[in-house]
């Protein structure tokens, strides 16, 4: 076989499913201190490719444990034989375990019966690769599911980056969680990960995984010489330790998605292999096919590891057991194809049945793997390191030593699996949380804690005195139709009445006292059409007469708001109950958090008729999520009255204006949304007229040019100015409902008049002040000089993807920057997609919205700049698509004198057949007589003559059927002699 599928082959039977769902978990609760396995496994292999692949090759066998046989006797190589078909029997019923869970938690079928269905189909699958492929079948299978299981793990960790906002924050939280850990030289051997323990104890587990197991080791038996053995080797090393830092960064997802929620904790999940599937189901579970090929990479890892293992353990009872029954001259072909198909179907069997025992063991499936392996691989690898280094060692002495290994090993296994519940100690996990939700640790009788996710408030009483205790035994019907009390138990619940706040999350404690032999003690929410029994967080006795029990409800809305019972029911028919009773506080809420795991559907909290000047509108199930409002389908910004914090939508003032249908996007990475209609009772103020963008006054320089917003939500927006004849400015105009001012002049200045009205019939006149303050004529000094440099000015990209782009600002003093877009309607705001920064533009998760045309101004106290960006974004699956010009013109600013000569030359790309034309854009639209065009360039060669302004020449790219219109500009100052040695423009 070749090298690159064999060292792939050896990659798939390593790397089980055990593997790609405990590495994330481990990573999780410990941090990165687990990478040292990394150092461990290149010292596996290099002790595999000096001390155990020149024997195996030497002797050239069909199993490795040939060589025992050969070095000591029969009798060694049959019990290393039995000891390995009993280890990797058990290994296989755990790594069928795990693939099951994960598809359980995303399917939601019944796990045992996907237990049966994959132990099926890898028996079925195995016997045929076995029958009619042989090891090159296996090998190329292999090499299909290790691709999977790469390509599974990386789209998680593409969309997980994505959905968590990039890779710098993830990082981020992981320094700040301490999961970035890698200096930990800890001694202790209690704890679980530390460099001395992973890379002594890792180092030997992974020479014995590699070197002393059939399943690993016959990979190396199939290329044909040592030197490719070794290749295979250490190839296979490199992908592994890929493999584990992928798994890494899945990892350090977790953590930065549930660092306060963590799922487990919060009975979210029952076991710790289920977080990674859950965090797809949440990442990919919207993107049609990508939660698919997360399952096929599970299953593939479970199925190369059960194939290797049937594979190896049929091969070894044949070689080393049947054989040796009977001589080689009386089995044929046909029976070893017989007898290999019996094996295989057997073995599935056996291994469905050791599956459906994993649920009993208490660690999740890569602790347990790495429990069974080290207890039974560690005993082998001892038999071959002596029979390599100890000459003088008989078999008589390897066997008992190999037995009395083996009873140590298994007391240990046996007796840290049965007291996991009892043992409390540090074993180096990192802190998690819930966000404070966690169920009630201790109780006293003295005092009771009522508990939220966002407020602790305690009540510290005596409970005698705690007369909103319902304490009293419930009365009870017996058969005889008689009231009965069944005064032997009873119920206590604190508190009796619970006020609650939209959006929050709050527990609920129940004490039973007395005889609680035969007692059944439970939750209940009961409502007129259904009644609901409530999993219990928390179900703790504390001695033989007291039960406590805990119930959370979580994110609290209207459907949940209710009277709640725990009720202690006896077998023989009596019961006792109490109640608590949630009543919703009226009012707003502030800003909370919450525990967002499992949450996926939209909803906005708010009353549908509001009388407020202050409101607070909620997105829940946005956890941590961008959210774009909206107001009768027009994008809000962060001004008056709108405020953003988190999911929270201020209004500040309310009124009658800001009614309407609201609607909350996310993209997370699919699009979800939540609609409610509002309407505000309140009449407007006068403040409204700062609702406009910018606010009244308005004050800007003589030639500037401004847009200014009137407030979102009206149907007729009217502009006029103050006079007789009410008319508008001829370079003042109504765009749309926004006012647009080209080249200020003084006489602009005063005050103008809006007239808004709303669909309902609400009207309202606004004053709008606007002063253009003069400016004197300017003469040249040095510094006056502003320029802005967009590199990329023409952008093409994929739906989804991110990117930054750079500018650069030359100026002297401190500017503004002003980023609008261009629509057929004039400037409009900045989608929420992009981040504005001083010398940059950051655009989240593109989408085809985002194509368009965008202007930045930059304005300092003397002069005022503005470049344009194209950007055009792709959408997915698109195979061609039109692409923007790209034109560049150099240089774009020129210091010249008279005498001289320079050529600006203009560079188009994107097109074949265009058009360029330039043009002067200032007070004279007529060339100077020292500018030519020459083709697509010009030629500038000054006079004696110096003009009296800077020159500003517009280079223009046309065609009739371009996707956009390309122009550039290009500064020209002319200076004399004296001004050009300072190199002062004019």
């Amino acid at each position: 076989m070749k090298i690159l599928p064999t060292s792939m082959s050896l990659l798939a039977s390593i790397m089980s499913a055990a593997f790609l769902l405990g590495t994330p978990v481990e990573i999780y609760a410990y941090g990165s201190v687990y990478l040292y396995y990394a150092i461990a496994y290149i010292i596996g292999t290099y002790l595999t490719v000096n001390l155990f692949l020149p024997k195996y090759l030497q002797i050239k066998c069909t199993s490795i444990y040939e060589y025992l046989e050969k070095r000591f006797s029969l009798s060694v190589r049959t019990s290393v034989t039995s000891i390995f078909v009993v280890i990797y029997i058990i290994y296989m019923g755990v790594i069928l375990y795990g693939p099951s869970l994960a598809l359980s938690q995303i399917t939601g079928l019944n796990l045992w019966m996907i237990v049966g269905f994959a132990g099926v189909i890898c028996t079925f699958y195995t016997s045929i690769t076995r029958t009619y492929g042989g090891m090159k079948a296996v090998i190329w299978t292999d090499v299909t599911q290790t691709v999977t299981m790469f390509l599974g793990v990386m789209l998680s960790i593409v969309f997980g980056f994505m959905d968590a906002g990039g890779i710098e924050k993830v990082f981020k939280t992981a320094i700040q969680g301490d999961r970035l850990n890698f200096i930990n030289f800890d001694i202790n051997p209690f704890t679980r990960y530390t460099f001395w323990n992973i890379i002594c104890g890792g180092g030997l587990y992974f020479t014995a995984a590699i070197a002393c197991l059939q399943t690993q080791a016959q990979r190396f038996l199939c290329v044909r010489d040592l030197r490719s053995a070794k290749r295979v080797a250490w190839i296979n090393c490199f992908q592994f330790i890929f493999m584990l830092f992928l798994t890494a960064c899945v990892g350090l997802l977790l953590y930065s998605k549930y660092q306060s929620c963590d799922p487990l904790q919060a009975k979210i999940i029952s076991k710790a292999d289920q977080l990674y599937p859950l965090f797809v189901t949440e990442t990919l579970g919207k993107i049609p096919g990508l939660t698919g090929i997360f399952i096929s990479c599970i299953l593939s890892a479970s199925l190369s590891s059960i194939s290797s293992g049937i594979n190896s353990i049929v091969t070894v009872i044949v070689e080393d057991i049947y054989k040796r029954i009977k001589t080689s001259s009386t089995i044929s072909d046909q029976q070893q194809t017989i007898i290999s198909k019996i094996l295989s179907v057997s073995l599935g069997a056996l291994t469905v049945c050791l599956a459906c025992l994993m649920s009993y063991m208490g660690n999740h499936v890569l602790v347990i793997v790495f429990q069974i392996a080290g207890s039974f691989a560690a005993p082998i690898l001892g038999v071959y390191l002596v029979g390599f280094f100890l000459r003088r060692v008989n078999s008589r002495s390897v066997l008992i030593a190999f037995f009395l290994c083996l009873i140590f090993q298994m007391w240990i296994l046996i007796g840290s699996t049965l007291t996991i519940k009892q043992r409390v100690r540090s074993d180096g996990r990192l802190s998690l949380s819930i966000q404070e939700s966690t169920p009630v640790d201790e109780y006293h009788e003295e005092s009771f804690t009522i508990r939220n996710e966002t407020n602790y408030s305690t009540v510290s009483t005596d409970v005698e005195t705690l007369t909103w205790y319902n304490r009293s035994a419930t009365e009870t019907i017996d058969e005889s139709g008689e009231n009965t009390t069944h005064v032997n138990v009873q119920v206590v619940v604190t508190p009796n009445t619970l006020r609650v706040q939209i959006g929050k999350t709050y527990e609920l404690t129940c004490i039973v006292h007395g005889d609680l032999a035969d007692t059944h003690v439970y939750w209940i929410q009961e409502q007129p059409e259904r009644r609901y029994m409530f999993a219990l967080a928390d179900d703790r006795i504390v001695s033989e007469s007291q039960v406590i029990l805990t119930i959370r409800v979580t994110l609290v809305h209207r459907g949940n708001i209710g009277e709640y019972k725990c009720i202690a029911e006896h077998e023989a028919g009596s019961t006792n109950t109490a109640t608590v009773t949630m009543e919703e506080i009226a009012g707003y809420q502030q800003p909370v958090t919450w525990c967002s795991a499992g949450t996926k559907i939209l909803q906005i909290i708010a009353p549908d008729t509001i009388d407020d000047d202050d409101v607070l509108i909620q997105c829940i199930g946005a956890k941590n999520k961008r959210i774009d409002w909206y107001l009768n389908n027009r994008l809000l910004v962060e001004e008056e009255p709108f405020q953003f914090d988190e999911n929270i939508l201020r209004i500040h003032p309310a009124s009658k204006l800001c009614s309407g249908e609201y609607r909350c996007a996310v993209f997370d990475p699919t699009y979800r949304e939540a609609r409610r209609t509002l309407t505000f009772t309140r009449e407007p103020s006068d403040c409204v007229s700062q609702a406009f963008n910018p606010p009244s006054p308005l004050f800007i320089n003589e030639g500037m040019r401004q847009l200014i917003w009137s407030p979102s939500g009206y149907d007729f927006v009217h502009w006029t100015r103050d006079g007789d004849d009410e008319r508008l400015p001829s370079n003042v105009y109504q765009i749309d409902h926004n006012l647009r001012i080209r080249k200020a002049r003084p006489n602009d200045s005063g005050i103008y008049h809006c007239e808004l009205r709303t669909a309902d019939g609400v009207h309202i006149n606004v004053s709008y002040e606007i002063q253009v303050q003069p400016t004197q004529t300017r003469h040249s000094f040095y510094g006056e000089r502003l320029k802005i440099t967009i590199p990329e000015p023409s952008i093409n990209l994929q739906e989804g993807e991110d990117k930054t782009i750079l500018y650069t600002i030359d100026s002297d003093e401190p500017v503004e920057i002003f980023w609008n877009r261009y629509t057929d309607q004039g400037y409009e705001p900045m989608p929420l997609t992009f981040t504005v920064e001083p010398d940059r533009l950051i655009l989240h998760h593109a989408t085809t919205d985002v194509t368009g045309i965008y202007h930045v101004i930059v304005r300092d106290s003397h002069l005022e700049v503005q470049q344009t960006l194209r950007i055009n974004v792709i959408p997915r699956h698109q195979k061609e698509q039109r692409k923007w010009i790209e034109m560049s013109v150099r240089p774009s600013e020129i210091v010249i004198g008279p005498g001289e000569k320079v050529t600006v030359k203009c560079g188009v790309k994107g097109i074949e057949q265009y058009r360029v034309t330039w043009s002067v854009y200032s007070r004279s639209t007529q060339f100077p007589r020292f500018v030519s065009q020459q083709g697509n360039n010009i030629k500038i060669a000054p006079t004696d003559t110096t003009p009296d302004e800077p020159i500003y020449l517009q280079c223009q790219v046309d065609k009739p059927d371009a996707f956009r219109l390309c122009y550039a500009y290009v500064t020209v100052y002319v200076t004399d002699g004296e001004r050009k040695k300072r190199n002062i423009p004019y």
